[in-house]
């Protein structure tokens, strides 16, 4: 596959692999009126260090090769007075593909003690709460759970192989606005999808897609060896270590 881009992303190095000159994927990000899925979020202020937070919380979709894969962004903002007005600052963003990761950040902002009023252990809104890990548990499974693959004729609409709805936020008058976007080929590496798909494997999947949308025939299998290295392992993973000194450079 042939890549045609103004811009850079995660799987390009597949290329050094390999391509099929036969196989030209032109890559523009368009932003596109579509109403994918409804959409979810959940704002919450904490103490934490004698300073106030807001944490932003937003249910998104990636459509991937044929797949809808969900994901939760999270983003962390330190809130200051200024003239009265208070000030958003950016701390930390987390996209989380499973709900292990999410479970993971959640309580470490919001389920150890000295994260908590020790009253009411969080503020949303300026009124008290308690959380219940179960049902928080619950609410995230089900949505990571849910079929969405009922969207796919997306795919096939606007052929693409990939494309992405999400939430963005935006500060006017002290008061916080959502947006939801649909974007076709947005850059995977700002969603940090190569936690969810390796760079080797994304391009593969590309490849044959793009192929496939085009009723063309493609070749871009790469080397095993390639592959195992995307994944962690080397040629000696699944075999017996050598007893010499010497090892064979993978």
């Amino acid at each position: 596959m042939k890549i045609i881009s103004k811009f850079q992303d995660y799987y390009d190095c597949g290329i050094a692999y390999g391509i099929d000159e036969n196989i030209r994927f032109d890559r523009q990000t368009k932003f596109i009126d579509e109403k994918f899925a409804s959409l979810h979020y959940k704002v919450y202020k904490f103490l934490m260090d004698n300073s106030w937070y807001r944490l932003i919380q937003t249910k998104n979709y990636i459509g991937f090769c044929g797949k809808v894969i969900p994901y939760i962004y999270i983003k962390i903002e330190k809130i200051t007075k200024v003239n009265k007005k208070n000030q958003y600052k950016f701390v930390q963003e987390y996209f989380c593909y499973d709900i292990y990761e999410y479970l993971e950040i959640f309580k470490k902002y919001f389920l150890c003690n000295e994260l908590f009023d020790r009253t009411y252990n969080c503020i949303i809104y300026k009124k008290a709460i308690k959380f219940d890990i179960k049902k928080v548990k619950k609410d995230i499974d089900n949505f990571f759970d849910n079929n969405t693959n009922e969207k796919e004729y997306i795919f096939f609409k606007y052929k693409v192989p990939y494309f992405a709805n999400y939430l963005t936020t935006e500060n006017k008058d002290n008061k916080l606005f959502f947006k939801q976007n649909f974007v076709l080929l947005p850059k995977l590496k700002d969603f940090k999808f190569s936690k969810k798909v390796s760079a080797l494997e994304a391009f593969q999947e590309i490849s044959m897609y793009v192929a496939w949308l085009q009723n063309k025939e493609v070749d871009t299998k790469i080397d095993d060896k390639y592959l195992l290295k995307a994944k962690g392992f080397d040629c000696y993973s699944f075999k017996k270590n050598p007893t010499k000194r010497t090892k064979k450079i993978c």
